[in-house]
């Protein structure tokens, strides 16, 4: 079953047999692919819809939004509820009022409740515990992803190799103004891609051992985002490279506008605006 937070397409048929009413993501909770076994065995794959990714639950699988989504919406609650913590912690205690000065314990210790529960917040939305010895992880991942990000940024900009509309099939759904527009107006998708990528490629000299929460939360949501960043372009470099080992004239209108869509989604990753 699967439980869609946006509507999902299956994007191919894949010949081999599988356990009927079975889902699976192709890498949970990093990329939007996944399979299902339809009838007779068959196993389809299919992808989320934009901006989400697969998320595992037993046989079944759910599209929803990727890790460190919400990180910056709950630091900022944290930071309210420290500061109310801080200020009755500066509270007189009241000798000739023990009953306010009871209230204000009370307060003080639903808020401590409070603050433990965001950071179990944060940590499901980061999908593993908050500490240095994540973040260490995390940029070690990170360090193995990269050296092929390079070439695959490169192939991404050959899809601009595809110039013309007689390249490409069905042009009967793609008028030649519709097609140049999709390739030219891609210039600056491009770019942005290029250049989030040579951040990303630099290194993580500000990333250090500290014992502030908020930094250690920041610093591993960045590193994720970074690390889905190059996973996204080796997926779409090979889409890419598929399509231009099609000789002119056989490139599908409807795939060139799909991996538009999946390059324009990659430069708008909130990544490398450091």
């Amino acid at each position: 079953m699967i439980f869609p937070l946006l509507l999902t397409f299956v994007s191919g048929v894949v010949a081999q047999s599988c356990t009927v009413g079975q889902f699976k993501c192709l890498n949970d909770r990093e990329s939007p692919e996944f399979t299902s076994c339809g009838e007779g065995g068959i196993l389809y794959n299919q992808t989320c819809g934009e901006g989400t990714v697969c998320r595992q639950e037993g046989d079944s699988v759910y599209c929803g939004w990727p890790r460190g989504t919400f990180v910056d919406h709950f630091l900022a609650e944290l930071s309210l509820l420290s500061l109310q913590l801080s200020e009755l912690s500066e509270f007189p205690q009241p000798t000739e009022s023990p009953e306010i000065a009871s209230q204000v314990s009370s307060l003080m210790s639903q808020i401590e409740d409070s603050i433990g529960e965001v950071k179990q917040r944060i940590e499901n939305d980061l999908g593993e515990p908050v500490g240095t010895g994540a973040v260490q992880e995390e940029l070690s991942t990170l360090t193995a992803e990269t050296p092929d990000l390079p070439s695959d940024i490169e192939t991404i900009e050959d899809i601009t190799d595809i110039t013309d509309l007689s390249d490409v099939t069905n042009t009967e759904v793609l008028t030649e103004s519709e097609f140049s527009e999709e390739l030219e107006d891609l210039t600056s998708e491009l770019s942005q891609v290029a250049r989030k990528a040579s951040v990303i490629l630099k290194p993580h000299d500000d990333v250090i051992q500290t014992t502030d929460y908020t930094k250690l939360v920041k610093d591993q949501a960045l590193i994720e985002k970074e690390i889905r960043f190059v996973k996204e372009a080796s997926r779409i470099a090979s889409l890419v490279s598929d399509e231009l080992k099609k000789p002119n004239g056989k490139h599908d209108a409807n795939v060139i506008r799909s991996l538009v869509k999946e390059i324009r989604a990659l430069s708008a990753m909130d990544v490398g605006n450091n």
